[in-house]
């Protein structure tokens, strides 16, 4: 019975959460991307997880990041994983769209060669949406003609009706979870050069300090029934 008190307080200060198969980050550096913009002046550049691969004489260079939206709450960071809030709004006014607090921001450059590029994203590393970022319209250049860019997973496309790259993910914005993100680099014949680069977005909700003080009670109500059965059991022997 203890062992129920102890999980269920557990549970109620800590929440649930689901279950999937996760991805740990994967980089080369994680930091500061030189010739990185996000596709627009003022996005923060620092820190990205940088992934350098070298195919024969050409440099391949990945990169992978998040960022709030507009004015919401900047995002933290570490190892390859940024730390976001749930929720919407329309970040400029009601003349902008709806959108996720938080952006995900790519880049993909090379010196030369002929590379294909795969941008997948999801909650579960075994069912992952997969896209061609290189198709996305409002791409940012990069210094030898690759893309890179900043999006939002609440989006009904990626960039114009041109490239029209649809989100097939089921995205709730309010829901809290971790993201995957993956980008990777592939040759003419279709077989992925060097290691894919890998960030994880993990949203939490903002806490209500009502709700965290009303667990927090409950919690501390289920520690004082473990201790009273000990007292109890104490003073029966």
């Amino acid at each position: 019975m203890k062992n129920y008190i102890i999980a269920a307080s557990i549970c109620l200060t800590a929440g649930v959460t689901a279950f999937a198969t996760p991805l740990a980050p994967a980089y080369d550096t994680f930091g500061p991307l030189t010739g990185a913009t996000f596709g627009g002046t003022g996005n923060p550049t620092d820190p990205v997880a940088i992934r350098n691969i070298t195919d024969g004489n050409n440099s391949i260079t990945l990169g992978l990041a998040a960022q709030q939206r507009y004015f919401n709450p900047p995002l933290t960071s570490a190892n390859g994983t940024y730390f976001a809030t749930s929720g919407q709004n329309n970040g400029l006014g009601s003349s902008s769209f709806q959108g996720a607090t938080w952006n995900f921001d790519f880049y993909f450059d090379a010196t030369g060669g002929d590379y294909t590029y795969k941008l997948s994203y999801g909650t579960d590393a075994s069912a992952l949406v997969t896209i061609d970022p290189a198709a996305i319209g409002d791409n940012g250049a990069t210094p030898n003609k690759g893309g890179q860019n900043s999006e939002n997973l609440l989006f009904p496309s990626f960039g114009n009706l041109s490239s029209f790259q649809l989100n097939t993910l089921a995205f709730d914005p309010n829901a809290t979870g971790t993201y995957i993100f993956e980008l990777a680099a592939y040759n003419r014949a279709g077989d992925q050069v060097g290691s894919s680069d890998v960030i994880n977005v993990s949203v939490r909700s903002v806490p209500d300090v009502s709700s965290t003080a009303g667990l927090l009670g409950l919690g501390l109500i289920g520690l004082g029934l473990v201790q009273f059965r000990r007292n109890r059991f104490a003073s029966a022997k």
